[in-house]
């Protein structure tokens, strides 16, 4: 087994890539673009571990099992200690649902398939991500697929001495998987940053320099002129700073090209190793120090931060509350580091201790899917919520997409729903009345999360999806002919404050600017007017009322099991039966907007508020132990079904 010479710069590298992503994860703003970090290990695993198997395949010393042992060995005990810590953290203060999620994550972290969880579970009502635990552990997961496949490939060619191949095959794996990131990132985001088919380039761009020197040209590229060195460190230093500082995943799409700047700068970094920045800068004590305990830190951070959100009940942390985060983070993974990773790589019995450690993931992985996630081990928090009840389209799963869905009855005529999800909220009281009363329109639902029904309104980053909404709308009217009867509009008619943006004339105009504001408003008149115009009735609904403390989970007091056995309690929540009509108008500030677009166009309008609101306040519950609302923003299905009676006449 070989060993290579240990470089100092190295894991400075390493420690400047965990606080980019500690910075970025506890002040997002302060540090921009310090999920790059992520970027900056890809690259420095792919060239660690590419030298690694070449040495040992050089020497004959290469096994498989020995490198997947010292895999094991390097990333298992950490893994098993965080799992265990949160597992039992988790069961003693989460609610049920939120038990659940922290089971499917760690069933995801254990099998190295986290990436695909997030990816498949990035629908529009999708945890907050400040919410998933284990959400760090993505970028872990590709590094694992990439060593499953990796070493084989090396293996065989090196034992046929293709060297010129694997050269080319690296490079071309490179070149591919850059262009999937390039093409997929303004289109899938969310498949783009997760999947390795998109990320695999930047381990490549490691990997690549210790193949660079197979073959028998590769004196170019060792760098033998020292007064190169220092400039090319140096760009390696600067492109890093670039990324960090300015990119912002808000504005950015990401990989996309962005993610050049981390990996060659630390490409860059890499090659030049004999300078005074990579012998001053990099290889700083403190830095080195960083680097070393950069793993357990990498897996503890996050989780503790998330932990904090869900307990607290707030996505902004007070500073305070940040820095004794971190503090403890850091000292965390000190000890893990020193008591756990270091007396376990670097001892006696290493193969029987990587098999135990190999089916102790295992086993918290499987017991975590059987027994956390099918909810057949109950928190010590036994409240379940109705943050769940939904439901579109019949048991349709709600995704990033618009979808043209039908509900028949036993009429030939239809009523057309267009919108987002304040629109599909409406779907099982219109399919329970339509089942029950054949004299009632059928309903075509063209609706999709996060889809303003208001033409030309865009945003490019998660709503791509959305662009031909109004216009698959006016097809679908012209297709039917006679059979549409009526177009309902309804909509969380925020988006005229919001990111989003008019496309005007090739122009990308704020919706959040007085002319964004105007221009929609007069593109959604005349859309209705287009719909008119073909003799059909248009119905436009205002906004249902939304508030944070319509929300179920706010009105359950949260337990700790820790704390009560210490004999700390807290005192019980006051029971919260109404808000304010007045403070919840506060957050309906586009109403008049929408009166002007009815009045101007001479459609019905309805309002929610007549019938959900009396007065003076709007009620939480619907019955004594039943909320109306699945979270601040959307009406539960059960409540929608029985008492969303407003909705009816949309169907006459």
């Amino acid at each position: 087994m070989s060993k290579l010479t240990y470089r100092p710069d190295i894991d400075g590298l390493r420690g400047i890539a965990i606080l980019s992503v500690v910075v970025y994860h506890f002040f997002p703003n302060l540090l921009t673009g310090g999920f790059a970090g992520v970027d900056i290990f890809f690259v420095i695993s792919g060239y660690l571990i590419t030298k690694i198997i070449l040495k040992d395949l050089k020497n004959n010393q290469f096994t498989f099992w020995n490198f997947y042992q010292r895999r094991i060995l390097r990333i298992f005990p950490a893994l098993v200690l965080v799992f265990t810590t949160f597992l039992l953290f988790g069961w003693g203060v989460l609610f049920r649902d939120e038990f659940q999620n922290l089971g499917k994550h760690v069933f995801g972290g254990s099998f190295f398939i986290s990436n695909f969880i997030l990816w498949r579970e990035s629908g529009y009502f999708d945890t907050a991500s400040e919410l998933k635990p284990f959400l760090n552990l993505w970028s872990l997961a590709i590094e694992e697929q990439f060593y499953l496949g990796w070493p084989l490939f090396l293996a065989v060619f090196m034992k046929l001495k293709w060297n010129r191949f694997i050269f080319q095959a690296t490079l071309a794996t490179l070149l591919i998987s850059f262009t999937l990131g390039i093409y997929f990132s303004p289109i899938k985001p969310v498949f783009s940053f997760y999947l390795p088919f998109t990320r695999v380039w930047e381990l490549m761009v490691g990997a690549i320099i210790p193949i660079i020197n197979l073959e028998k040209k590769a004196d170019f590229f060792r760098l033998k002129y020292k007064r190169f060195d220092f400039f090319i460190a140096l760009t390696g230093i600067n492109f890093i700073l670039l990324s960090i500082i300015f990119i912002n995943e808000k504005t950015f799409y990401y990989p996309y090209y962005w993610a050049l700047f981390p990996t060659v700068g630390s490409a860059c970094l890499i090659l030049s190793k004999n300078n005074w920045l990579s012998k001053n800068v990099l290889a700083n004590k403190g830095l080195i120090f960083i680097g070393l305990i950069s793993y357990p830190l990498y897996l503890w951070h996050w989780p503790m931060l998330s932990f904090a959100k869900i307990i607290l009940g707030s996505i902004d942390l007070s500073i305070k509350y940040k820095i004794l985060l971190i503090a403890i983070s850091f000292l965390c993974s000190y000890i893990t580091y020193r008591y756990v990773e270091r007396r376990i790589r670097f001892s006696k019995f290493k193969k029987a201790k990587a098999i135990l450690l190999f089916f102790s993931v295992v086993v918290l992985g499987l017991f975590s899917e059987i027994y956390i996630t099918k909810d057949r081990l109950i928190p010590f928090n036994k409240i379940g919520f109705t943050t769940e009840d939904w439901s579109y389209g019949a048991g349709y799963p709600l995704q990033n997409r618009l979808d043209v869905l039908f509900i028949n009855g036993k009429k030939d005529k239809y009523s057309v729903f267009i919108g987002d999800s304040h629109t599909q909220q409406y779907w099982p009281r219109i399919e329970t009345l339509i089942t029950k009363d054949k004299n009632l329109n059928s309903a075509i639902f063209i609706a999709g999360g996060g889809c303003p029904p208001i033409p030309h309104v865009r945003e490019d980053k998660t709503h791509r999806y959305c662009f031909n909404m109004t216009e698959e709308t006016l097809k679908l009217i012209n297709y039917f002919d006679n059979k549409i009867r009526k177009v309902i509009i309804s909509a969380s008619w925020a988006y005229f404050g919001s990111n989003y943006y008019f496309l005007y004339k090739n122009r990308k105009i704020p919706m959040n600017t007085k002319l964004g504001k105007k221009l929609a408003q007069k593109s959604l008149e005349e859309f209705i007017l287009s719909i008119q115009n073909q003799n059909r009735e248009v119905i436009l609904l205002h906004d249902i009322p939304t508030h944070a403390n319509f929300c179920p989970r706010g009105h359950f007091q949260r337990r700790s099991f820790f704390m009560e056995k210490i004999g700390v309690k807290k005192e019980q929540k006051k029971k919260v039966a109404h808000i304010s009509k007045q403070e919840i108008l506060k957050n309906q500030q586009f109403r008049k907007t929408i009166e002007d677009i009815a009045n101007s166009t001479n459609v019905k309008l309805i309002d929610p508020f007549d019938y959900l609101c009396n007065e003076n306040s709007c009620d939480i519950y619907a019955t004594q132990n039943s909320f109306r609302y699945k979270d601040g923003s959307h009406l539960a299905s059960s409540f929608v079904r029985k008492y969303v009676t407003y909705i009816d006449q949309t169907l006459i």
